[in-house]
């Protein structure tokens, strides 16, 4: 039925009244609905796949997993306030104790050649995922910056049933990629822990004003609904970054063409020019001096604040509880 009138105009009075609520009443709950579906009420700790994913998998579809939960010896779960933390410790126990910490976009199955080496050797070893990645949990509660991958190493640390991981100069730490400035800043803050520290190819963590403005309005402010967020770094993250060159898409292309070709059965056209092969790398394996200078080796580090200026304060700190002479090496098995 029809709100107007047989003379063409809206009624007045109460029945106005009636229709400017219910319209308001509709709007509103529209907007509720919106809110709650674009900007998510999210739980202060998001849960690892180890309780969202694997526990509906099949048992052959565990087995194609390339990290399974028994990946490594001495598996356990450790649970703090900030989430359930996934840790492994393993080797003999009477040995030097080493700790890794692995990088950003990766679990700690990507030390596992280097951990494997370091227990042949004799090494007692403990690996862990940082909070997010891997089988442990992810506080989204908190930023995640030094403060809370430093703590994270203590409660893993501290969780050993077998072995104090605490004392003077208790275990080597061995940091990778943003690994590598996590450890810095836990050697800077806990140096009597640590007997050696070794850097495995190093990056910083980035600090807020380091990122531009579009970045940082984005993911600090609400103006953005939280799924689609999600959803455009879902795909940015889908999307590998050597692809997304002028080479990585020339590398596309032609690798689209050979399957093409392939597929017809036909030979694929071949280019007369060719990329020549990068140079050769030269590590770095000289001492970190000790006085307001860094080597020149990882740019990364150099040019990240977050990373050059614990790396500073460490050197010019007196090494009271650490060895003379930190090294900042490719690889970990000159400190074994």
């Amino acid at each position: 039925m029809s709100p107007i009138n047989g003379s063409g105009q809206w009624p007045s009075g109460a029945n106005t009244g009636i229709i400017v609520a219910s319209t308001a009443i509709a709007t509103a709950a529209l907007l509720t609905v919106l809110r709650n579906y674009l900007w998510p009420t999210q739980p202060k700790v998001l849960r690892s796949p180890l309780r969202t994913v694997l526990p509906n998998l099949s048992h052959d579809e565990l087995q194609k997993l390339d990290y399974k939960p028994d990946n490594f010896p001495g598996a356990r779960d450790v649970e703090t306030p900030y989430g359930s933390i996934r840790v492994y410790e393993w080797g003999p126990l009477d040995g030097d104790k080493v700790l890794f910490v692995h990088g950003i976009s990766t679990s700690c199955i990507t030390l596992t050649k280097l951990a494997n080496e370091f227990v042949e050797r004799g090494c007692r070893v403990m690996l862990f995922d940082l909070f997010g990645r891997g089988f442990s949990d992810n506080p989204s509660d908190l930023p995640h910056d030094a403060r809370l991958y430093t703590t994270q190493i203590l409660l893993a640390l501290a969780s050993s049933p077998e072995l104090s991981w605490t004392g003077p100069q208790a275990f080597k730490l061995v940091g990778y990629s943003l690994g590598g400035g996590i450890a810095v800043h836990f050697a800077t803050t806990f140096p009597h822990l640590v007997s050696h520290l070794t850097l495995l190819a190093p990056a910083g963590l980035i600090r807020p004003e380091s990122f531009g403005a579009t970045t940082r309005t984005a993911f600090s402010t609400d103006l953005i609904p939280w799924r689609i967020l999600r959803w455009a770094t879902s795909r940015r993250l889908q999307n590998p970054i050597r692809q997304q060159g002028k080479r990585g898409k020339a590398k596309a292309k032609a690798a689209a063409a050979a399957a093409s070709a392939s597929a017809n059965g036909t030979t694929p056209p071949t280019s007369d020019t060719t990329t020549p092969p990068p140079p050769p790398h030269r590590p770095y394996l000289g001492p970190l001096p000790h006085r307001n200078r860094l080597p020149r080796h990882g740019r990364t580090a150099q040019r990240s604040r977050a990373a050059r200026d614990p790396l500073r304060a460490l050197a010019a700190r007196q090494p009271r509880g650490l060895r003379a002479g930190f090294h900042v090496v490719r690889a970990a098995r000159a400190h074994v």
